[in-house]
């Protein structure tokens, strides 16, 4: 009995801290047009945001901010639907430079400080009116240095 006991108390804290690791999804969600709006993200190997950019409602873009935790390198990789030529584009300002994705590279790879507050957006360029598809991701890697 004691045996079982322990077994499960050893499996119940195994469970605790292998869910503790999982990634999380962030919502965008308005206003978040203005930096003073911006959504927090957290970012963590994994996690990643769903969002999306309303062309009918001049939402072309939306911002979100995060505070580094550590210094390490990371990689945001924006996925979206390019039917119909449309194209989405994420910018990144870190360390005094502005990277930006390109319908070719849909990634940004950049350095953070801990402690240092970082700005990113995601901005609808082109729109494809007959798809009406305007939902995107933003997937956060950390990569090594």
């Amino acid at each position: 009995m004691k045996k079982l006991a322990s077994s499960l108390v050893a499996l119940i804290l195994a469970l605790g801290f292998s869910t503790s690791a999982f990634a999380a999804v962030y919502q965008e969600y308005e206003p978040n047009d203005k930096w003073e709006d911006a959504n927090s993200f957290y970012a963590a190997h994994g996690n990643q945001i769903n969002g999306k950019a309303d062309y009918y409602n001049s939402d072309r873009q939306d911002r979100f901010t995060f505070v580094a935790t550590q210094n390490q390198k990371i990689r945001l990789q924006l996925a979206y639907s390019k039917a119909g030529g449309q194209v989405f584009t994420l910018k990144v300002r870190a360390g005094g430079k502005t990277y930006t994705t390109t319908p070719t590279k849909d990634y940004v790879d950049f350095d953070i400080e801990a402690g240092k507050e970082y700005r990113f957006e995601v901005y609808g360029e082109v729109f494809n009116l007959d798809y009406n598809n305007f939902n995107y991701s933003v997937y956060c890697y950390v990569l090594p240095n």
